[in-house]
């Protein structure tokens, strides 16, 4: 699996900052995706976005899953730990 860092955009209100964590893989277990893996979270509150590190195959099946659940994401960047 590759590495991710996704970058949200602003969080609708129904999503809380502090319960991504969570919320977003049981959203992605829910529509079936079970090849991307939540690594950790990091939430700014007063911005109401998100940044999490994500294991995933490859950009574009992340990019459709969180596309597929209505997640808000501003960008993804492949990364590579040194």
């Amino acid at each position: 699996m590759k590495k991710f860092i996704v970058n949200s955009g602003i969080l609708p209100l129904q999503i809380d900052t502090v319960s991504c964590n969570t919320a977003i893989p049981k959203m992605l277990m829910g529509a079936g995706y079970k090849n991307i893996k939540i690594k950790t979270c990091y939430c700014c509150n007063q911005d109401r976005k998100v940044v999490f590190e994500v294991d995933a195959d490859n950009k574009d099946a992340l990019s459709e899953a969180l596309n597929k659940i209505e997640f808000p994401v501003e960008s993804i960047m492949e990364t590579e730990k040194k």
